[in-house]
């Protein structure tokens, strides 16, 4: 029994471990839905060995009251981020499960933005990873935020991808709030959470709205695909 309102974007398969991220409302929780993370055996039974249940809310008490390092180097609290949601995984090479999320910005509750989130492998938050264990990605620009397709109740164009170097990629779009323009952002930070390289404001690959979907390595270089409304066509 995951709870209500339960919806999952992301699958990895590592270590003959299935995980998966998604949103789901806890039992006994009448508020938002919580980003959650499962992790099954491969014979598709509860992985005990993590977080003693198999499950992971991310509102739960230590991880929704974490301070983070937004970028650029803000230090702000997150409360109770309310529709937190956990949209792709990956599995790292020592077994530590990153999640790319989005989450309500508390400062702003008009305001959506990705998180990245790396977990040891029994499901506490690892440390290592920009001295909290999760980024919080605040784009530079104060109108712009995650766009979402359904406001905030459903994953897109979320991608996410790790290197063989340890170098941790995303993308996702963002949604300018005055022009209502899409376009397309990708980060990459290194394995211990910094920022390797950043795009903000991507330039669109057309005229109009610039969306992405997937993002993989290819060595050191990065593609990604997506949708624009230049022809309306994907890339």
């Amino acid at each position: 029994n995951f709870g209500s309102s339960n919806n999952f974007y992301g699958l990895d398969l590592a270590d003959d471990k299935i995980t998966v991220v998604g949103r789901a409302r806890a039992p006994g929780n009448t508020g938002d839905a919580e980003s959650m993370v499962l992790r099954l055996t491969s014979s598709g039974v509860l992985d005990s060995t993590f977080n003693s249940s198999g499950i992971l809310g991310l509102n739960q008490p230590g991880v929704a009251g974490s301070v983070v390092y937004a970028i650029p180097q803000e230090q702000l609290t997150l409360d109770t981020p309310v529709k937190n949601i956990a949209q792709n995984v990956k599995v790292d090479r020592e077994g530590r499960i990153v999640v790319l999320g989005s989450t309500t910005y508390v400062a702003d509750p008009s305001l959506r933005f990705p998180y990245v989130m790396r977990l040891k492998k029994d499901g506490s938050l690892d440390t290592s990873f920009n001295q909290v264990g999760y980024v919080l990605i605040r784009p530079l620009n104060t109108y712009s935020q995650l766009f979402d397709d359904a406001g905030g109740s459903s994953g897109l164009g979320m991608g996410l991808d790790i290197s063989e170097s340890g170098k941790i990629g995303v993308c996702f779009p963002l949604q300018d709030s005055i022009s209502q323009i899409i376009s397309m952002s990708v980060f990459t930070l290194n394995e211990n959470g910094s920022v390797f390289s950043s795009n903000p404001s991507c330039t669109e690959v057309g005229a109009g709205n610039t969306s992405p979907y997937a993002l993989k390595f290819r060595g050191e270089e990065i593609l990604v695909s997506g949708q624009t409304d230049n022809l309306d066509t994907g890339f």
